[in-house]
């Protein structure tokens, strides 16, 4: 058996009773006895004590974590790097009484790390991860990142167009790609992004298509990205066709479908409803990601209660949360959660947990990372156990992809705040 070192794994074998930090500091030792002692005189607590009503009232929803310590005592990112320097994955899970991503010893696993960017259109290559497993070796060591949100073009998958630049066709390049982050121990979430049928550029195709192509954004187009439900099917193929291959594996999840948009609400709950049982069907115990029908600003279909809540368990409800900011070139969205930051931002990222439901920030940060907005989004999503993926990868590097910028500094002190 190899050697297995966990990363940052101190778990109590008594899963009803925190012990003090002194116990488990790897530079401290103490006693069989003594810890026989300790763990004698304390008082265990049973959970079914706690009713699900009572844990997710507003009352109790500020003292959270209280809840934590009646778990198990342990720090974890949910991957075991082996001293050959493979990784195991832990199955991820939501709990249901805290809302907070946890692997299969219950500990609580903070998702944080960046979009791809480029492997949905253009050439499929360029950017995050790029041509070689190098880059995302490189961003795992300066960032301290667990997490790649994988944007994957639907309408290539499904035609499985050649990728002339990585020499191969899109679907062996995406399962390249997956096979470099996990290589990197990252986890992995397949996100159904975009769907048109131009193919990637490279070789004797020049015409390298937008992120936003012009033609698939025409409803009237023949190769449309409206994003509403009338584009269900080819989504249902792609899911139908890719979770299969990763039914087994843990590092994988699933983002449904990538900022829905124009479409009401009763329509939004149709389409998630059968692409979650789409994908269920082939794997029941995956965590799925999903956004509301407003480019995943808020999630107001629910949590304002125009629409039943989703009963499912191991849902992640995502939010897309960039700052406003305009100049040099460029211009960052003002999205309704960071306009509306404290109160409604916290109702909004309360509901989830009280409901049962995961939170993740699957889009912040830009070409113009603010650091009022970025110390704020990531205090918070720390401290409260929500995850978070960058996006772009391109905005915090030089350009050369050599170095970190202003930008890449800010993100790296935002994912120093998830360090235990």
């Amino acid at each position: 058996m190899l050697f297995k070192q966990e990363s940052g794994v101190e778990k109590v074998t008594m899963s009803a009773i925190t012990l003090p930090s002194s116990l488990h500091h790897p530079h401290r030792s103490i006693s069989l006895l003594a810890q026989l002692l300790l763990l004698c005189s304390l008082t265990v607590v049973p959970l079914s004590g706690f009713s699900t009503a009572r844990l997710f009232s507003s009352q109790h929803a500020a003292n959270m974590q209280n809840i934590i310590p009646f778990r198990s005592a342990c720090r974890s990112a949910g991957v075991t790097r082996y001293s050959d320097g493979s990784y195991h994955f832990s199955w991820l899970h939501v709990d249901a009484r805290t809302g907070y991503t946890m692997d299969e010893h219950n500990c609580i696993v903070d998702l944080h790390g960046f979009n791809t960017i480029g492997t949905e259109f253009g050439d499929g290559i360029s950017g995050l991860p790029g041509l070689t497993p190098q880059t995302l070796t490189w961003f795992n060591s300066m960032f301290k990142m667990n997490y790649i949100r994988l944007n994957i073009n639907v309408g290539w998958w499904n035609s499985d167009l050649y990728v002339p630049r990585a020499q191969m066709h899109y679907r062996a390049w995406i399962q390249q790609t997956i096979t470099w982050a996990e290589q990197n121990g990252d986890y992995v979430l397949l996100n159904r992004t975009n769907e048109y049928q131009i193919p990637p550029c490279g070789g004797t195709i020049t015409y390298c298509p937008a992120q936003a192509e012009p033609s698939d954004i025409d409803d009237n187009h023949p190769q449309q990205q409206f994003n509403a439900g009338h584009l269900l099917d080819q989504t249902l193929a792609f899911w139908n066709s890719i979770v299969p291959l990763y039914k087994n594996d843990p590092a994988i999840s699933y983002n449904d479908w990538n900022e829905l948009h124009d479409i009401d609400a009763t329509t939004w709950l149709k389409v998630q409803t059968t692409l979650i049982n789409t994908i269920r069907s082939t794997n029941p115990r995956s965590m799925i990601m999903l956004g509301s029908y407003d480019w995943n600003n808020t999630m107001n279909p629910v949590t304002n209660g125009q629409v039943p809540d989703l009963s499912y368990p191991n849902l992640v409800y995502d939010w897309h949360i960039y700052d406003g900011k305009s100049g040099q070139g460029c211009l960052e969205p003002n999205s309704y959660m960071w306009a509306h930051w404290g109160a409604e931002s916290t109702r909004e990222f309360s509901f989830a947990h009280q409901h049962g439901h995961g939170a993740i920030i699957n889009e912040w940060g830009g070409c113009l990372d603010d650091p009022t907005y970025n110390a704020a989004l990531s205090s918070y999503a720390a401290s409260n156990h929500i995850g978070m993926a960058y996006y772009s990868p391109n905005d915090v590097v030089n350009g050369n992809w050599t170095a970190i910028n202003t930008n890449g500094i800010l993100a790296q002190a935002a994912y120093a705040r998830f360090s235990h």
